[in-house]
């Protein structure tokens, strides 16, 4: 089962947050400037344990329960009394890095923090998320503490197939016994990775996540978590284009 998605600016308290993987994930660097674009406008929600001894995340196997309000089911990590970190993630196609084109897709995660500064953007545009570029630049590469703003440019862009990937696989939630096996095996070998994995940078800036009461309201729709493995946008202009200048416009 893959985590729920919620749009950004949801006037609902939001319970689920995105869970880790390392699967192509997009990080961004002091110094350089990126331009990306949302797959989807609506994050996915899951919870994510981090290991102290491990050094290492798991996706909580508890499972959000919308009539009740709450997760329901059993985890072997709540049960152990490790606390769960809740995360946003989102498919991105990763568009330019600096003076390079890159065109891959990425899985992106982040907090509350980035989720208010999207929720912004969104506000203040015409278009959902997902049909703006935006340009990212970064002050804090451990804690990524990024500045996000709207591209003047909307680019045509066909993402590589082989950097693709499910994201309903990446966020799903593990039955129990899956959970409890990849405990046990991570205890034997700690230098196991899997697909669960969450880097230790990608938790510390968690945050209380009891302001998204306030997260403002957002008028751009909801979208399936699912996309292809190509991601084409109409240009409004030719789309043979000069980096430099482009990022020079932003």
């Amino acid at each position: 089962m893959a985590g729920r998605t919620v749009k950004f600016g949801d006037d609902k308290k939001m319970k689920q947050k995105a869970g880790g993987s390392n699967i192509n994930k997009f990080k961004a660097q002091v110094g350089v400037k990126d331009v990306i674009r949302l797959v989807d406008s609506a994050p996915y929600l899951i919870r994510s344990h981090y290991v102290e001894d491990l050094n290492r995340g798991f996706t909580c196997s508890k499972e959000w329960d919308e009539e009740k309000e709450a997760y329901v089911g059993a985890c072997p990590l709540c049960e152990e009394g490790h606390r769960a970190q809740e995360r946003f993630a989102v498919k991105v196609i990763h568009i330019i890095r600096g003076q390079e084109a890159v065109k891959k897709f990425r899985l992106w995660q982040f907090g509350l923090d980035k989720y208010h500064m999207l929720s912004d953007i969104g506000d203040e545009s015409d278009k959902p998320l997902n049909e703006l570029d935006l340009v990212v630049t970064c002050s804090d590469e451990k804690y990524q503490k990024l500045n996000i703003i709207p591209s003047s440019k909307h680019r045509k862009v066909t993402a590589a197939e082989d950097s693709d990937f499910d994201i309903d696989a990446v966020t799903a939630i593990p039955a129990y016994e899956k959970l409890q096996e990849q405990l046990n095996e991570a205890r034997g070998t700690t230098s196991a990775r899997t697909s669960s994995e969450v880097d230790a940078e990608d938790i510390e800036d968690d945050e209380d996540l009891s302001e998204l009461d306030e997260a403002p309201k957002s008028g751009g729709k909801q979208t399936s978590g699912k996309s292809t493995a190509t991601a084409s946008v109409a240009d409004d202009d030719d789309d043979d284009y000069d980096i430099s200048d482009l990022l020079a416009d932003d």
